[in-house]
């Protein structure tokens, strides 16, 4: 064989096989889809899934924030009425051994 049949060998060849992966490539994409359009879908969801786990975490925190402020208010306000009350001071009874006169 010459260098010019080997090369149309090489180059049919060649070309068959292309055609051959070409067919074999477009047929895992119709049966499994495209894998760089998978990867971006599942980028994207992963992000609408980190949008979502932010956002609820956002608003328990905002949640959690308003009743510790609520309760804060009202132990200040409790606090405040105790110590607005007048106290008076409490009758302390007097033992009759206390009273007696040392000897």
């Amino acid at each position: 064989m010459s260098c010019p049949e080997m090369g149309q060998a090489y180059s049919a060849m060649t070309s068959d096989m292309g055609q051959k992966l070409s067919g074999y490539l477009h047929s895992l994409q119709t049966r499994f889809g495209d894998p760089r359009v998978y990867a971006m879908q599942q980028r994207e969801m992963q992000k609408q899934e980190a949008a979502v786990v932010h956002s609820k975490a956002s608003r328990t925190s905002d949640l959690l924030k308003e009743a510790y402020d609520k309760k804060v208010l009202k132990h200040r306000e409790t606090h405040r009425e105790r110590l607005s009350k007048p106290r008076g001071r409490r009758a302390v009874a007097v033992s009759p051994e206390s009273t007696a006169p040392n000897h």
